[in-house]
């Protein structure tokens, strides 16, 4: 994660629509089913119970009238942010960490004041980043996990090797690492606990679905904490085609 004073800087690396995008000439159903809006998939996880971050969406101009009044419901010093036009011929402009000074400054620098009214912008806390990566929970019973230390985008869009993953035997039902590390290995089970399942220990069933996580540090020596970022439920995720776990 970067150290110093916060600064307006582009986020860099793809996101999930440059992915569908990058697939369309291939296989345009596809493009079409993951490059659904990613406030959808975060509306998607809190509808089945995973712990989202805070979001908050509204129209440019409103947040302009009282910026501190919206960002003083979040419980952090530093956010970030997207910058969301209603027309796709104007862009799109997604930021990390920055303070409230700097949100400013990345308004007026982005966009023209003509167009501010053609914008929402979107609002999350930002923490520090110690994990990301995602998970693939089959309906066949087997798990896929991949993941990082700091944000998940390289490994969510396979722009990086994961240097760590973990899979679960559908029959055995467990679970088998790439890394010795055993507080690893917890922190990773309390991630996967938190996807909705039912039964318990070896004949534990997960919700089918593909889930990307953060885990952060929000300070204060409170434990590290999980978040979800972005659930999908499209079978074109799963990645093994077995029959369904009973």
């Amino acid at each position: 994660m970067p150290e110093g004073n916060s600064r307006v800087s582009e986020t860099s690396g793809p996101n999930i629509n440059d992915w569908a995008e990058a697939v369309r000439p291939i296989d345009e159903a596809f493009a079409d089913r993951i490059g659904i809006p990613r406030q959808e998939g975060y509306r998607a996880g809190a509808e089945i119970g995973l712990p989202m971050p805070d979001s908050r969406t509204l129209s440019l101009p409103d947040f302009l009238m009282s910026p501190n009044e919206h960002l003083q419901q979040f419980d952090s010093e530093c956010y970030i942010v997207a910058l969301l036009p209603h027309d796709a011929n104007l862009p799109r402009v997604s930021t990390a960490r920055l303070d409230s000074n700097d949100i400013i400054s990345l308004v007026h620098d982005k966009v023209p004041e003509a167009v501010r009214d053609s914008y929402d912008i979107r609002l999350m806390p930002y923490y520090d980043v110690k994990y990301g990566g995602n998970i693939v929970a089959n309906p066949n019973g087997t798990m896929h996990v991949e993941f990082r230390q700091g944000l998940p985008g390289p490994v969510a869009y396979g722009t990086e090797t994961p240097p760590f993953s973990a899979s679960r035997d559908q029959f055995l039902h467990s679970f088998k690492y790439s890394f010795e590390d055993e507080d690893l290995r917890k922190q990773i089970s309390e991630v996967i606990a938190h996807i909705p399942h039912s039964g318990e220990a070896r004949e534990t069933q997960y919700h089918p679905g593909y889930y990307e996580f953060i885990v952060v540090d929000k300070g204060d020596k409170a434990p590290l904490k999980t978040l979800f970022i972005d659930y999908r439920d499209d079978p074109s995720y799963f990645t093994d085609s077995g029959p369904k776990a009973v």
